[in-house]
């Protein structure tokens, strides 16, 4: 699918983001967009939360955490007839 249009969508699993993924969906078929797909972490609560201490394990699980909520969103948009990358 060669586009003109391209959307990006930031996601982090959160209601809110799967609500922008539904309406990004729907958007991208109506334009024929590809759709870039981002996840996002937020250190600074993850870093709260270990007192301040954030080992390489917890770092690595953050990442891993992250890639996998990326997974997630574009596996939804392909299943929904999109192109989408991460």
């Amino acid at each position: 699918m060669s586009s003109l249009f391209r959307v990006l969508l930031v996601y982090d699993g959160t209601d809110e983001s799967q609500a922008a993924l539904s309406r990004c969906s729907q958007l991208s078929l109506a334009l024929s967009a590809e759709v870039d797909v981002v996840s996002v972490v937020d250190p600074v609560c993850a870093n709260v939360n270990s007192a301040g201490m954030l080992s390489d394990l917890a770092y690595s699980r953050l990442e891993e955490l992250a890639r996998h909520t990326l997974q997630t969103a574009i596996g939804k948009l392909v299943d929904n007839g999109v192109t989408a990358h991460g």
